[in-house]
């Protein structure tokens, strides 16, 4: 895997691996930071897919636009994205109610989305104890 999207995978893995953590919690009542944590970790690995494919992934954090650039993506992950990417700003604004079931959903079309990237790239989940190459 070349070193860019490497980078991006990465980082999204330690989104991910925090978005699991903190749903592992006994007690935690932090649903927005595991709903941002999954908004983060897909807006990563769908453009680790962007440079995979020699697109450039521009500067947004919009979930759809990203998706929209896959031809490969499947629409279930399509919707998917759709459905997580209002998630990404709930933690920083008011008005925008988070729970424990939508972090739950989250989770789960975080997963999903997770899993596509890794068989669409070939690839096995990184170790994250191990430093990564391109540091």
């Amino acid at each position: 895997m070349a070193n860019l999207i490497r980078e991006w995978i990465y980082k999204a893995e330690y989104d991910w691996d925090n978005a699991q953590l903190l749903s592992t919690r006994e007690g935690y009542q932090g649903h927005a930071l595991i709903c941002y944590q999954c908004h983060q970790a897909c807006e990563k690995y769908l453009k680790a897919v962007l440079q995979y494919l020699k697109t450039n992934p521009s500067k947004t954090h919009e979930l759809p636009a990203l998706a929209k650039l896959i031809p490969d993506l499947p629409q279930e992950l399509v919707e998917d994205a759709n459905i997580i990417n209002p998630l990404g700003s709930a933690m920083r604004y008011p008005g925008k109610p988070t729970s424990d079931e939508l972090a739950a959903d989250a989770l789960i079309r975080t997963a999903r989305i997770r899993r596509w990237v890794y068989t669409y790239l070939k690839e096995t989940p990184p170790d994250l104890f191990a430093p990564p190459d391109f540091l």
